[in-house]
């Protein structure tokens, strides 16, 4: 399988990047979104970014305005496509009206990346001017795909399946003919649990812009011309 665990650090370094923290630039705004709560991915994807951003957070070059920063304040319970929008209108109405730049938005999938980026262009984002924040996500949808190629998201989690697939029958086949699996690790399913599985991760990896190409078209995982077309309201979630 995927180490989820992994994705909140993808999309948290992803954000270190983008707005060039380890360089020392600030301070920076930035808004968090989380799954729903009664999924364990929702855990693992928030608390690991949070983890991995809480020193940006102590120095202050990350700056949350509205405050927002627990999980149980991010959730968006049942993955209300909906509600996302709804918390960053009202965020962005509190505390951006004043002229604040909003610079990062930390969203835990490709299905809500759309959206996010289609509310932050009717507050004037995505422009040269008002460049969009950097807005991450996870899946690697070929519609998110295309908003990276058009500078609407910073970054996705490509997690290919054809990896998966080849590991499964490595697995398979080791089982059957006896032998020892290998690359196996422990893994604990949840924090709740006082167990520990075998497992075998393969590996995943995070999409921007500059490797768009490499990652996703010179693999075959979408064409050029699923990707470097012209944007519609299906691409960013509205139909």
């Amino acid at each position: 399988g995927y180490n989820n665990r992994e994705v909140g650090v993808m999309q948290a370094n992803a954000i270190i990047e983008g707005l060039g923290l380890d360089e020392g630039k600030g301070p920076f705004n930035i808004e968090m979104f989380a799954g729903s709560l009664n999924e364990a991915n929702c855990y693992y994807y928030f608390n690991y970014a949070m983890d991995v951003l809480k020193p940006y957070f102590d120095s202050g070059q990350l700056v949350c305005r509205s405050g927002e920063t627990d999980i149980e304040k991010c959730t968006i319970i049942d993955w209300d496509l909906a509600k996302p929008t709804a918390k960053l209108d009202a965020r962005m109405t509190a505390y951006y009206s004043g002229g604040a730049h909003l610079d990062a938005v930390l969203v835990p999938s490709d299905y809500f990346s759309g959206p996010v980026s289609i509310l932050l262009q009717g507050y004037g984002y995505g422009t040269e001017e008002r460049p969009m924040p950097v807005i991450t996500g996870n899946d690697c949808y070929e519609s998110v795909c295309k908003l990276i190629a058009n500078d609407m998201v910073y970054m996705t989690v490509l997690k290919d399946t054809t990896l998966l697939s080849d590991a499964c029958m490595e697995i398979i086949t080791s089982l059957a003919e006896g032998k020892p699996v290998e690359g196996t690790e422990k893994y604990k399913p949840s924090e709740d649990y006082d167990f520990e599985l075998n497992a075998v991760f393969v590996e995943m990896f995070a999409v921007n812009k500059e490797n768009l190409q490499e990652r996703v078209i010179d693999t075959g995982f979408y064409t050029a011309d699923q990707i470097y077309k012209e944007l519609t309201d299906e691409d960013y979630g509205l139909k």
